[in-house]
């Protein structure tokens, strides 16, 4: 406690005696410069952890966006797997597809979900994508079904092939929905209709 006081008086001596000199005060020279200096360190700390965060926003929006897409492209390859099911085992083909077909369904709607609380916006243009590509790859499920399962390799080929081309509207509607979401300019740009 001593040590304490004494160093506490020689602050204040040589207070006193760089005042009574004309020195400069030592809060001017030496404290103002450190604050100053505190201040700009933390400034530049705030922004890079800001940055880093932006950051790792950006790219967890990215994989959840893609994903969405994924699950929307891949429950269309279901009409190409129901066709080309295996012939010998009927009904464990059923059970592997129907299953197969459940799980993507379910992540459709986990995403749907998902993407309704990141962003209307883009989860109107997620869900129209969605909604048509189970009518379209629905109505080519169906057909498949009814088809006999191929016997040779010459059969697993799709006449015609299968015409998907009336989702690509809908595609590049939520492809630039995710683009505007993505942008700086976010808050201007999902003000607009649609």
């Amino acid at each position: 406690m001593s040590v304490i006081r004494g160093v506490t008086a020689i602050g204040s001596a040589a207070a006193s005696v760089a005042r009574s000199s004309g020195a400069p005060d030592f809060t001017t020279t030496v404290v103002a410069p450190a604050v100053g200096a505190a201040i700009i360190s933390a400034t530049v700390v705030l922004v890079g952890l800001w940055v880093s965060g932006r950051r790792i926003e950006i790219a967890r929006k990215r994989e959840l966006f893609a994903n969405a897409f994924e699950a929307a492209v891949g429950y269309r390859e279901f009409a190409y797997a129901i066709r080309r099911r295996r012939h010998d085992q009927p009904a464990a083909e059923r059970v592997r597809l129907s299953e197969a077909i459940r799980d993507t369904q379910q992540q459709l709607a986990f995403y749907s979900a998902w993407i309704g609380i990141e962003s209307p916006r883009v989860a109107r243009a997620y869900d129209a994508l969605v909604t048509q590509t189970r009518q379209v790859a629905g109505k080519y499920m169906h057909d498949a079904w009814n088809d006999r399962a191929p016997r040779r390799d010459s059969e697993v080929n799709i006449p015609g092939g299968l015409d998907y081309s009336t989702l690509r509207p809908l595609e590049q509607m939520y492809l630039a929905a995710v683009r505007d979401h993505m942008s700086p300019w976010r808050p201007f740009l999902e003000r607009r209709p649609g």
